[in-house]
């Protein structure tokens, strides 16, 4: 009976308001990413487009 009415008094530990989407903003990768291609393009389709003569595939880092 003593852990029934324990488990009853326990509070949520959730304590922020579930994530959003949209709402962290654009990060530093894709800004460059944009900035460099005009659109945000994945590694795949920037690494096509090196190979099919756009600009060199740069690969792009979060810690630089």
């Amino acid at each position: 009976m003593r852990i029934l009415r324990a488990l009853g008094r326990t509070q949520s530990k959730r304590t922020k308001p579930p994530y959003r989407p949209g709402t962290l903003g654009v990060s530093a990768v894709s800004e460059a990413i944009r900035r460099d291609y005009g659109a945000i393009l994945s590694r795949r389709e920037r690494k096509r487009l090196a190979r099919q003569g756009g600009p060199a595939f740069r690969p792009y880092y979060n810690w630089r």
